[in-house]
């Protein structure tokens, strides 16, 4: 788990740092969609303002030039300059014309230039800076939507800064205090789009970005940025597709270079208002709100860490002297003890660790002296294993074969006892190979066999691979000592004795099989139980048993079973050591 630096680091980063920074993002994406929000919210309130200007405007507008088609000195004048044939009279009429026009409808400079058509070609143009191409401007639809009719519609003006109104003239409709000249066709009004500019920029002190607004032709009409003023809606596609071409009223989208577009239509003449402004910089604020906000939670983290360094600083150094107090230990130093310095449960720890060293050293005295004491014993009970008993029966069976003069017998058992007697006696290691085993096992068994003349057989299934391996010594000779005497000893047909060695799940498992009158199973858990009363069993199985559970652990040792009149399977399992 690391450190405990490392996991308080870890744990402060889990439980403060990761929960703050998740709330910082969540509350950084609710309060920039919520800026969003109220940002459009505000500007098409705004522009629902400018859309009533607007339509107030072009209302003002058109009031003026259907005043100027039923002014009845206008029409007298414009009567007598289409029909005055005298050059200098029709340029004094020219004269009056544009004097009464400015003074009466243009006195605010508003008009660009007016146009009145006739019917039979040719027209009057008041401040007419260049002549009109008659026939594109005839050929138009709304020209023929309009004509005979007294009617006004805002029409697409070709020119740049100005919008155009046009007006129909119909005898039947118009009244007038004169009879209307009958050749009088159309007016067509240019005006600047100046007249919008007011209106546009109560919207621009209120937010940072473009103006755009769009006459129902799609012609720019007013532009906070002179490089848009003259262009149209088709040069901008995004517009375009979700503004202009868009069914509904208003519309918010965010365009490919980052920047939220908000537009909106004027109810009756379809003219579009659009603001365009850049993201980031309306987001601007938020991040600078935000970026104040992290830096006084960076401030208040630095001061919890330094807080935390100082406070956890003799606690930290304290348990690391423990720690090192510990390996030392685990090395096997128990004397070696530096003084700590510790407070509160830290000095408890170091209290209750000092004496738990004290004790882990008084146990390994008690073990080490249990343990010379059971190798003593090891020694004392090997050398038991052979009584006087058993002595004096192989000697008097060498008495009986010296008597028959079978010597040959007689030198096998005599060889056969001393390879027996110099395993036991000649070395005290407690450790030989598994052949070194067998082999001292086999002179016993052979001993036995005269004994009790040749009253068993036996069969050896030693796996070779495990013949170089370690084990203890004299390990096996107990277990068939008790095969032989209480097991085929009492029984009257021959008996058999099958000795297993094998390799499993990386251990040697050796199995001693006989025949004979088998152990009663309430009696086998008597097997494993010191019973000092009972001498002939006192180095038997119990003692093997002991033995390996001293010097490989409770996992090994031995298991029996038996059935009475039938057998008796006697398992022993010690690890697999190499030799």
């Amino acid at each position: 788990m690391g450190t405990l630096s490392s996991r308080f680091i870890f744990g402060f980063i889990l439980i403060i740092v990761i929960p703050a920074s998740i709330i910082n993002s969540t509350l950084y994406l609710y309060l920039k969609e919520q800026y969003k929000v109220e940002h459009a919210d505000k500007t098409l309130n705004n522009m629902e303002y400018m859309s009533n200007a607007i339509e107030a405007e072009l209302k003002r507008l058109r009031l003026k030039t259907s005043m100027m088609v039923s002014d009845d000195k206008i029409i007298r004048l414009i009567d007598k300059w289409n029909n005055e044939e005298d050059i200098i009279m029709k340029r004094e009429l020219e004269f009056d014309l544009d004097r009464y026009i400015s003074k009466r409808f243009d006195y605010l400079y508003e008009i660009d230039s007016a146009y009145f058509l006739m019917k039979d070609k040719g027209y009057f143009s008041y401040k007419g800076k260049y002549d009109i191409d008659e026939n594109y401007i005839r050929n138009n639809d709304w020209y023929l939507e309009l004509i005979n009719q007294y009617q006004l519609k805002a029409v697409n003006s070709n020119a740049d800064n100005q919008f155009s109104i046009a007006a129909g003239i119909s005898h039947s409709t118009l009244h007038t205090i004169v009879p209307l000249p009958e050749n009088l066709e159309m007016l067509l009004v240019n005006y600047d789009t100046y007249v919008f500019h007011g209106i546009s920029s109560e919207l621009e002190e209120d937010y940072s970005g473009e103006i755009l607004i769009f006459d129902d032709y799609g012609n720019v009409m007013v532009s906070s940025q002179e490089s848009n003023a003259n262009k149209n809606i088709s040069d901008f596609p995004n517009i375009k597709k979700n503004c202009f071409d868009y069914n509904g009223e208003s519309n918010t989208f965010i365009n490919d270079d980052n920047k939220i577009v908000i537009s909106h239509k004027t109810s009756h003449s379809g003219w579009l208002i659009v603001n365009i402004t850049d993201y980031n910089t309306l987001m601007k604020e938020i991040k600078e709100t935000l970026f104040l906000f992290n830096k006084i939670f960076a401030g208040m983290i630095l001061l919890f860490m330094i807080f935390s360094l100082i406070f956890f600083r003799q606690i930290i150094n304290a348990i690391r002297k423990l720690m090192k107090r510990m390996k030392k230990a685990e090395k096997g130093n128990f004397t070696d003890v530096d003084k700590l310095n510790g407070f509160g449960e830290v000095k408890e720890l170091e209290i209750a660790f000092d004496e738990m060293i004290h004790k882990i050293d008084d146990l390994i005295v008690e073990r080490d002296k249990k343990e010379k004491e059971r190798q003593e014993e090891e020694i004392r009970a090997l050398q038991a294993q052979i009584n006087p008993h058993f002595i004096y029966n192989t000697l008097n069976c060498i008495k009986l074969m010296a008597m028959m003069a079978q010597k040959k017998n007689i030198e096998d058992m005599v060889y056969a006892f001393m390879i027996l007697l110099g395993g036991m006696f000649k070395d005290s290691k407690m450790m030989i190979t598994v052949e070194e085993e067998i082999e001292y096992t086999k002179h016993y068994v052979h001993i036995m066999n005269v004994r009790y003349a040749g009253s068993f057989d036996v069969i050896w299934d030693i796996d070779e691979d495990i013949l170089k391996n370690l084990t203890l010594k004299l390990m096996l000779q107990p277990i068939i000592e008790n095969a032989i005497i209480h097991g085929i000893s009492q029984c009257e047909e021959k008996g058999l004795i099958t000795i297993r060695g094998y390799i499993k799940d990386k251990d040697i498992i050796f199995k001693i099989i006989d025949n004979g009158k088998g152990i009663d199973s309430d009696k086998i858990k008597d097997l494993f139980v010191d019973n000092k009363n009972e001498n002939k069993r006192k180095v038997g199985i119990y003692n093997v048993n002991k033995r390996i559970v001293l010097n490989f652990g409770d996992e090994y040792g031995i298991n029996v079973v038996s059935e009475l009149k039938k057998y008796t399977e006697v398992t022993v399992r010690v690890p697999l050591i190499k030799g």
